[in-house]
């Protein structure tokens, strides 16, 4: 590994760039590791590097990373930048990588969660602008800040009336939305003594899934549902889809007529000239099968 030599080849006097001369001897210089034949520079995360390039020795302190087995890696808490060096975390994060922002763990005594490669506070806490997430006040299930009137959702048996819990009540007849009432209002029904929601569209109902009136815009179907039209099959009689006469496939309830009159019959029905579906043809000289 001589560059110049003298007496002998294994007496040197001058080395290759990457070693050094000490006692007629090439060395390789801190930061290059011998292949067999030259000394190699090693990879820029190494001080100093054995066998290849990446098999550190110790680490290259103007990174701040640390050594692991033979790899230098930056510590808990930093993340290795496009420059190399290893930078620090956001505080909320335990962990990050990429940028300091974008955690991969969260510490758990400070009662945060991952949550899209973001440290969030637990339910039942909330951000006070620390690393700590605080507590929410009772009754607060949830909230969004430390007072009373943050809250997001109750503890059972607490109503959240805009972000403040209400307390059970004890109502003489019904309670609703957090109020005693005399009766449920519209869209509610009773249910013991508190005030539930109807299905979607009913205006009264008699349970959660049978309704016994429709807000305005929908009809009540046979079958207590409410419905922006009539099907086929039913006409509208007011508010109310009533079922067409026997054989009818669809009808109508036109001015002037006491009953629906059919616009088409099922498979097996006559179309009357009044207007009506029967089963059975007259075969008389006033009627014929068309």
């Amino acid at each position: 590994m001589c560059l110049t030599c003298s007496v002998a080849a294994s007496n040197c006097t001058s080395c290759y760039t990457g070693s050094y001369l000490s006692n007629y001897q090439c060395l390789c210089t801190p930061g290059y590791y011998f292949n067999g034949l030259t000394c190699v520079v090693c990879d820029n995360a190494c001080a100093t590097c054995s066998s290849t390039a990446s098999y550190c020795l110790s680490c290259n302190p103007a990174y701040g990373t640390l050594l692991t087995g033979s790899t230098c890696l930056c510590p808990n808490g930093t993340y290795q930048s496009v420059s190399l060096v290893c930078v620090s975390c956001s505080a909320l994060c335990l962990t990050c990588s990429g940028t300091n922002t974008t955690c991969l763990t969260c510490s758990a005594t400070a009662f945060r969660t991952l949550t899209s490669s973001a440290c969030l506070c637990l339910p039942g806490y909330y951000d006070s602008g620390s690393v700590t997430c605080q507590l929410c006040v009772s009754p607060c299930l949830t909230c969004n800040g430390g007072s009373v009137l943050n809250c997001t959702s109750c503890l059972a048996g607490y109503t959240l009336i805009g972000s403040f819990c209400r307390a059970p009540l004890t109502c003489p007849s019904y309670s609703y939305a957090g109020y005693c009432v005399s009766a449920c209002p519209n869209t509610t029904y009773p249910v013991g003594s508190v005030c539930t929601a109807c299905t979607a569209n009913c205006l009264t109902c008699l349970s959660g899934s049978v309704c016994s009136s429709c807000v305005a815009g929908y009809y009540l179907l046979p079958n207590a549902s409410c419905l922006a039209s009539c099907p086929v099959g039913t006409y509208a009689s007011g508010s109310v889809c009533t079922t067409c006469p026997t054989g009818c496939v669809s009808c109508v309830l036109r001015t002037n007529y006491s009953a629906p009159v059919c616009v088409s019959c099922q498979a097996g029905y006559y179309f009357t000239t009044t207007q009506t579906c029967t089963n059975y043809c007259p075969t008389d000289q006033t009627h014929v099968v068309i």
